[in-house]
């Protein structure tokens, strides 16, 4: 019994740093997230992969660098748009038939006025 007293002595206090180290806890910040809003989390970004692929087409890369805007500029203006913004440009996307060759300009067209009206292009000097 001796022997483990001795032993225990210079043990226990070690023991109740490490015990009182572990019981100091940081508060938790949580808030409720709703089954909706994660969704439409998934949704936004599943959109902002769709337009970032849109810009990846060739036709689209050349219209852009028609009106002076490289598509590495471009892919950085769609990563500062808002979520309404990236729900109202991939509507639009959505909207171009398959295949179609005139129309995709002109949804680069408005996708430029649109920046353009947000002010963060000034392509357009009557605009």
């Amino acid at each position: 019994m001796e022997f483990v007293r001795q032993l225990a002595r210079p043990i226990i206090p070690f023991f109740t740093l490490f015990f009182l180290y572990i019981t100091v806890q940081t508060p938790a910040f949580s808030e409720m997230v709703s089954t909706q809003n994660t969704i439409t989390k998934s949704e936004i970004q599943q959109q902002r992969v769709k337009i970032l692929k849109f810009y990846e087409r060739r036709a689209v890369k050349s219209a852009l660098q028609k009106h002076g805007l490289s598509p590495v500029e471009a892919k950085a203006r769609v990563a500062k748009l808002s979520d309404v913004q990236i729900q109202q440009l991939s509507a639009k996307i959505d909207k171009i038939p398959a295949g179609a060759g005139a129309e995709s300009i002109l949804v680069v067209f408005l996708i430029l006025v649109i920046l353009e009206l947000m002010g963060i292009t000034n392509l357009f000097s009557f605009i």
